[in-house]
């Protein structure tokens, strides 16, 4: 990209998604590999319909899309969801880190053993806000 145009988040997380997941699917454990993907949709709640006449439960599941997902994937195709990494390049606000704090609540309420965390980038040499530790 030329001076010009500036680096959106989307394109930042594309710009090293690749080489992230090469890296962790050199890790493989007891028949998985690990993964890295962007904008994959996880679901942050369930909901029950209604039931069919068996007792069997209609589910419905409402999703959050994330910046980048690290996840166990099997041999036959299925996953685990392990990491949901949020991503912000330069500027954080208030808002975002409640905004993330209710996501990341909202997700492990579906996946409780998923982890969270969070990945600043362009911010030169500014540390973290203290807003963003103390809103979770």
């Amino acid at each position: 990209m030329n001076g010009d145009e500036m680096t959106t988040e989307p394109q930042w997380v594309n710009g090293f998604i690749k080489k992230l997941d090469k890296e962790l699917k050199k890790t493989t454990k007891k028949g998985f590999v690990m993964s890295a993907s962007d904008g994959t949709k996880l679901a942050y709640a369930c909901e029950i319909q209604k039931y069919g006449s068996d007792g069997k439960p209609e589910v419905t599941t409402n999703k959050y899309e994330t910046d980048i997902l690290i996840s166990d994937v099997y041999a036959d195709g299925s996953w685990v969801s392990r990491v949901i990494v949020e991503c912000k390049l330069e500027g954080v606000t208030t808002h975002d880190a409640l905004t993330y704090s209710a996501k990341a609540s909202s997700h492990r309420a579906v996946h409780p053993y998923l982890r969270y965390g969070f990945l600043a980038g362009g911010r030169a040499d500014y540390a973290l806000p203290a807003r963003l530790i103390r809103h979770g």
